[in-house]
């Protein structure tokens, strides 16, 4: 049993049989964890991951420049020779440039678009969970994997909206203006929607997907499902329908608050980063592999054919930890900011309220900053993530506008000299 089937099924447990306060008590150090302690640091190694995409996509390239040509990187730092080349320059320039432009973009849309931007987050969001879900499982075609991309992220974040309305809407309600009456309206209709439409996508991928091969990529620790699965089995899509029918059991027995907490630390947090070591340690990436000497570089080490360590899991949290001081930062000083903001609707008479206070005020706020800065710093992340899809399951280089790039400075370089 995986830690997040046996985790999500402690809580489940917990919200049904133990003792209200009981649970009270141990719900908001529960939800903490899970979201600081595994849901930002999933995200803090991106650089990593670009990183690694990058030096993908330069193997079949030449280099700028004789001098700008990567040696191989140091195992202890991760940096890829002299930081000054042109390589290292254009490489960063466009991780830190697109990272951040993408930062801002989610910014101004909460400032002068709230509505479109909670629209916008709400659907690229879903697409995000379902690719992280349903990244191992190899599809016939890209129409049904993003299909079933699509179906498994509506679920999660339908559950998330509708399970429980009367706890969600206060929390959507320091956001934008939206009455009660449309929201539950809306809930009584499309959580039984949100649910039948991923149990008939379920079935259709089991029916038409399936194969009699046997041969499946095992998992490589207990965090993650198989990092590929060759040929989806009618196994595969079995484990796919329990997993979901737990979800709905997590979201229903609990709240949605907890659910999405446990949903977000435990499956999709921890299972993406325990995927990224496994495929980082096992194409020998020079972060999770210790250095060799001089002579042996051809030889291989047995570090390398080993399953991910406890140390490989350490080593990428110390590795995570300063992007994630920061993601804790910015989110903090975002707070700030948009409170003052949420203050200044809710003194607004017109602004419409809930007619019964399910969550205090102070904690909906916190949520409701919660989700924007997610946003915010989930929106590049995505785009990592994206790009690291469209690179190992479409074989698609996700850095082709690189050429025109490399273009451009080998022009520059010429002019200078």
């Amino acid at each position: 049993m995986s830690v997040q089937i046996a985790a999500t099924c402690a809580v489940i447990v917990l919200a049904a049989a133990a003792p209200a306060a009981l649970y009270d008590a141990l719900k908001q150090p529960i939800m903490a964890v899970c979201v600081l302690c595994f849901g930002i640091p999933h995200g803090a190694l991106d650089h990593i991951i670009f990183a690694h995409l990058w030096a993908d996509s330069q193997s079949s390239r030449p280099p700028l420049s004789e001098s700008s040509a990567q040696p191989a990187p140091d195992a202890a730092t991760g940096e890829h020779g002299d930081a000054s080349t042109p390589e290292h320059t254009l490489q960063a320039g466009i991780f830190f440039g697109t990272y951040f432009s993408i930062m801002c973009a989610w910014v101004i849309g909460w400032l002068f678009a709230p509505l479109a931007t909670l629209a916008a987050f709400l659907a690229v969001s879903a697409y995000h969970f379902g690719e992280s879900d349903l990244d191992y499982i190899h599809f016939s075609s890209t129409p049904i994997a993003l299909a079933a991309f699509s179906s498994r992220g509506v679920l999660v974040v339908g559950l998330t909206l509708a399970s429980d309305p009367a706890l969600t809407l206060p929390i959507i309600q320091q956001i934008v203006d939206l009455s009660e009456s449309t929201f539950a309206s809306f809930c009584s209709w499309a959580m039984p929607l949100f649910v039948a439409q991923h149990a008939a996508v379920l079935l259709a991928l089991w029916l038409t997907q399936s194969s009699t091969a046997e041969r499946t990529e095992k998992p490589q620790d207990p965090f993650t499902f198989p990092s590929t699965v060759l040929c989806p089995t009618r196994a595969v899509w079995a484990r796919e329908i329990a997993r979901a029918c737990l979800y709905v059991a997590l979201f229903r027995l609990t709240d949605p608050l907890m659910g999405f907490s446990i949903y977000f630390g435990l499956w999709h947090a921890l299972g993406s980063m325990s995927a990224d070591v496994v495929n980082l340690k096992s194409s020998k990436s020079p972060w999770f592999l210790p250095a060799k000497p001089a002579d042996k570089l051809s030889q291989p080490s047995p570090a390398e054919s080993e399953p991910p360590q406890l140390a490989d899991y350490a080593r990428a949290y110390l590795l995570a930890l300063p992007y994630s001081l920061v993601a804790i930062t910015f989110m903090g000083m975002f707070y700030v900011v948009s409170t003052a903001a949420i203050d200044a609707q809710d003194s607004d008479p017109a602004k419409p309220h809930a007619d019964v206070a399910s969550i205090d005020p102070d904690i909906a706020r916190a949520w409701a900053v919660f989700v924007m800065s997610i946003a915010v710093l989930t929106g590049p992340h995505i785009w990592i993530v994206a790009a690291k899809h469209w690179a190992t399951s479409m074989s698609l280089d996700p850095f082709s506008l690189r050429t025109t790039l490399r273009t451009a400075l080998q022009m520059g370089h010429a002019k200078q000299e």
